[in-house]
């Protein structure tokens, strides 16, 4: 919660990932395992949200943050992009969950995953709401080109692609590529300025948030 008050105050959006609790509630958590981040160990949804809540993140005093917290505190208007994880069990069910914790809230937040599936059930539950389709590092499309991964999106009728910063240059140069880009992670000057030549939006860390908005 301090990092999300921080770049509230920095005046940028956030980034954040979500997995879910294994009585339904959306938490905060990069990790699918409790190991790295905490002195628990197990997968996040083997855990209720009430155990969840006694956890400490390692080296703090906070817990770990549930979405609706998180969303409640954050400023009206505040760009949040939601990674979903995946996580077992079916995926409709799991985005209702999120769209509820979202409910209600003035953020200006979108989602985005890796996976097909949860693409497809956000189209579902909450077609209101932008989403974004996660591109990995490497997949049989990637080694395609670009295009192949424009006509993944085509197909799940997802509003913007996120993109490994390396590859921001190829995309922005895919002549069928209408989508947004995100590039991430963002985290050297260099790779900053390879973004700011694609026009593309930056997902960031360990760089000075003022630097980024210029």
């Amino acid at each position: 919660m301090a990092s999300f008050e921080a770049a509230a105050t920095a005046g940028v959006g956030v980034e954040l990932d979500i997995q879910l609790s294994k009585d339904g509630v959306p938490v905060v958590f990069h990790d699918p395992m409790l190991d790295r981040m905490t002195d628990a160990s197990g997968p996040v949804w083997e855990k209720t949200a009430e155990e969840l809540d006694a956890l400490r993140l390692t080296g703090t005093d906070e817990p770990i943050p549930r979405l609706s917290d998180v969303a409640r505190m954050l400023p009206a208007g505040m760009p949040v992009l939601v990674e979903l994880k995946p996580t077992p069990g079916d995926p409709e069910e799991y985005l209702r969950a999120v769209d509820l914790a979202l409910f209600g809230v003035a953020i200006d937040a979108s989602i985005m995953s890796f996976t097909a599936g949860i693409n497809k059930a956000a189209r579902v539950v909450m077609p209101q709401r932008r989403r974004g389709l996660l591109v990995p590092p490497s997949s049989p499309a990637i080694a395609r080109g670009p295009a192949d991964v424009v006509d993944t999106a085509a197909s799940l009728d997802i509003d913007y692609l996120a993109v490994p910063f390396g590859m921001i240059t190829a995309f922005a140069g895919e002549p069928e590529c209408r989508y947004p880009l995100y590039a991430w992670t963002v985290d050297t000057d260099h790779a900053l300025a390879t973004v700011a030549d694609a026009a593309a939006a930056v997902i960031f860390e360990h760089l000075d948030p003022a630097l980024v908005s210029r």
